[in-house]
């Protein structure tokens, strides 16, 4: 089995939701969840939680003695304009340049909680040789060709990709499946990573999630919705 390292990248701040990495969900903090399922799947040999924050660090250091290693964030990284993929990058260096190595690199955001330990084996799984990159995604319901975007009259306009306006002749039912990353999961071969700074590569497979446990918390609206999901135990259920 290759060795692989996973990230998980926790900012103090975010302009929509001020502190949502610490939001309660259920009996515990939402960056919980995440580390919870990354030390349970038994996939990754080293798990880093990257954070900005002394009161993040102090809150998940009781999970060192599970496995988790937590580290604060080089001011560089730790900007508005700093990507997840750069943080992911500079971890990887660092072990490098200290002579461990990984054959696999993750990416898992603590926004998205009810992503489990079975879905990251799942996902780890499907990186085979032959396959650079893995992303979770949801299927959607919405079409490309039913997307517009809005001229400065306010006139709705057609991308160029999906010129044809005949919608009306456009049936649901034949049209192939779209999905949706859902910003659960990300696997990919150290090299192929480093290399092209990015999961989304040539040679991607998707791994696909059922909606109640594709949910992203973005804002407060989300957090609600996802609470009901949890008390309705909807989040351990494998449909669409």
């Amino acid at each position: 089995m290759s060795s692989a390292i996973a990230l998980i990248p926790a900012r103090a701040n975010s302009k929509r939701f001020p502190r949502k990495n610490l939001a309660m969900l259920g009996d515990k903090p939402l960056l919980a969840w995440t580390i919870e399922a990354a030390l349970e799947s038994g996939v990754f040999d080293e798990v880093v939680l990257s954070s900005d924050s002394d009161e993040i660090l102090q809150t998940v250091s009781g999970y060192q003695d599970a496995g988790l290693t937590y580290e604060l964030r080089s001011p560089h990284l730790a900007t508005d304009d700093a990507t997840a993929v750069q943080v992911l990058s500079d971890v990887i260096a660092r072990r490098a340049a200290d002579g461990k190595n990984y054959q696999a690199c993750s990416l898992l955001l603590p926004t998205c909680p009810f992503r489990d330990a079975q879905d990251i084996q799942r996902a780890f799984a499907l990186l085979t040789d032959e396959v650079k990159s893995v992303v979770s995604m949801k299927q959607t319901a919405q079409l490309p060709q039913f997307m517009f975007r809005q001229s400065e009259d306010g006139l709705a306009k057609v991308p160029e990709q999906f010129c044809s306006t005949d919608f009306a002749a456009t049936r649901l039912q034949a049209n192939p499946e779209y999905f949706y990353p859902n910003g659960a999961i990300y696997f990919a071969h150290t090299d192929a990573f480093l290399s092209e700074q990015r999961f989304y590569t040539d040679n991607m497979k998707i791994y696909s999630m059922p909606e109640a446990r594709s949910i992203d918390i973005d804002n407060q609206v989300d957090l609600v919705f996802a609470q009901a999901v949890l008390e309705n135990n909807i989040h351990q259920e494998d449909f669409a």
